[in-house]
C-alpha cells in the first residue's frame, strides 16, 4: 500500500498565531518537545508510508523557505511557492507529482494522538476521509474520524 500513497505536508504558512516565536524561525521548524513540527508530521506519515523520501512525501514552502529547504533537503520533495497558494492551491500544484496516487495531507503544525495508520488502513479509497483532531477535551474521540464526504 505505501507505494500507492503520497504524503503531503503543508508547511508554507506564516505562523502569525505563534508570534513572536515565528520571528526567529518558520512555524514548521518551531519545536514541540525539542522536535520541529514538520519532523513530527513526517514521523506521523512514516507510520503510513515508511521512511519519508522525495518520491513519497512533498512539503510546500513559502514563509521561512530557506531554513526549511536546508532542514528538509534530500529528505522530501520540496514544493516552493512564490505566492502563498493556500491548501487547495498547494495540493493542486502537486498533482503531477502525486501522479494518480491517493494522498494523505497533513498540516505541518498538526500535533495529536490520532492513529493515522489505522485511519489509512480502514480507508476505502473511494471517498474522502478526514481526520479531524483537537485536544481531547475539545473533541469527543468518537468524532475524530469522519468519512464519506
Amino acid at each position: 500500500m505505501p507505494d500507492s500513497l503520497a504524503g503531503i505536508v503543508l508547511a508554507a504558512g506564516g505562523g502569525t498565531r505563534l508570534l513572536p516565536l515565528t520571528r526567529v524561525r518558520p512555524k514548521a521548524l518551531c519545536p514541540v518537545g525539542e522536535v520541529p513540527l514538520v519532523d513530527r508530521s513526517l514521523e506521523l506519515l512514516s507510520g503510513v508510508l515508511g521512511r519519508a523520501s522525495p518520491d513519497q512525501v512533498a512539503v510546500n514552502l513559502h514563509h521561512g523557505r530557506a531554513p526549511l529547504e536546508d532542514h528538509l533537503a534530500g529528505r522530501v520533495h520540496l514544493s516552493p511557492e512564490e505566492t502563498l497558494l493556500g491548501t487547495a492551491g498547494a495540493v493542486g500544484r502537486l498533482r503531477i507529482w502525486v501522479s494518480g496516487r491517493d494522498a494523505v495531507v497533513l498540516n505541518a503544525d498538526h500535533v495529536s494522538g490520532v492513529d493515522l495508520a489505522a485511519a489509512v488502513d480502514t480507508w476505502d479509497r473511494q471517498r474522502v476521509r478526514l481526520v479531524v483532531a483537537g485536544s481531547a477535551s475539545d473533541l469527543d474521540p468518537a468524532l475524530r474520524l469522519c468519512a464519506a464526504l
